[in-house]
């Protein structure tokens, strides 16, 4: 069976349209045929190593909000990777939280994309600037205890191995 929204190509036996052979043509597809929607997600910051969550509405005119498909991307899976995008919620209302890779800084574009039933599809793309943070330094030692006595006076401790994290 055809729905509304389906093409039809026919032809006559004489390759001639005549006025018995017409269709017709809707002003533009029923509801069963658009696309599902998503709300517009603005552009985020945040700094290297800080999980952002961003809410976000979906909806749809014959699928269930719950039953739609919510897929999403990164242009920079090394700022953004895939594993650090997580989207949760039911029904309409939905997060999408973006765990940035860590210790890394600068900008990914991350694209949520909405299917519903018949495979129709709506996309939303939104960059995500993720700043680098100062990273105090740590110290790395050979596994031995350092014990001083507190009435030994002042003691000279040599560092062997500083590790700047943000410069891994």
């Amino acid at each position: 069976p055809l729905k509304s929204c389906d093409v039809v190509f026919f032809a006559t036996p004489n390759g001639i349209a005549s006025v018995q052979d017409s269709i017709t043509l809707l002003p533009q597809p029923p509801p069963a045929c658009q696309p599902p929607a998503i709300s517009p997600i603005n552009p985020q910051s945040t700094l290297e190593d800080t999980v952002i969550a961003i809410p976000f509405t979906i909806g749809d005119a014959e699928t269930p909000a719950s039953s739609l498909i919510v897929m999403v991307a990164s242009s920079d899976t090394v700022v953004a990777p895939l594993s650090g995008i997580v989207v949760s919620g039911l029904d309409a209302n939905r997060t999408v939280t973006v765990t940035p890779g860590t210790n890394q800084a600068g900008s990914s574009i991350v694209t949520i994309t909405v299917k519903d039933a018949d495979n129709n599809v709506a996309s939303d793309s939104f960059t995500v600037q993720v700043t680098a943070a100062f990273d105090a330094p740590s110290l790395v030692t050979t596994g031995a205890p350092l014990n001083y006595p507190e009435a030994s006076g002042p003691v000279l401790i040599d560092f062997p191995q500083w590790i700047d994290a943000s410069r891994n």
